[in-house]
């Protein structure tokens, strides 16, 4: 394979992994958001398992989306890469 094809390969899982995580940390800030303006106090189990309450689930959530806009960052800089060279 050629550089510019791996590059693509590369570009499409970031993308990939950063549509995944947008998805996963939407999910969890929506969630956290609803419960906490409900007056509701629950403990929630976190991605890997762990307990957490809401305000760590929305932080959960905040991070999970600056990981994932991250990556589609990447992935844009890596199709810029590939089209300019």
């Amino acid at each position: 394979m050629k550089f510019k094809d791996i590059a693509k390969v590369m570009a499409i899982l970031f993308f990939t992994a950063g549509s995944f995580l947008f998805g996963m940390g939407y999910h969890n800030m929506d969630l956290c958001f609803n419960v906490v303006n409900m007056g509701l106090d629950v403990v929630d189990l976190g991605p890997l398992g762990q307990v957490q309450t809401m305000q760590e689930g929305y932080l959960s959530g905040v991070r999970m989306l600056m990981v994932s806009f991250s990556f589609f960052l990447i992935a844009f800089l890596i199709l810029i890469a590939v089209t300019v060279l």
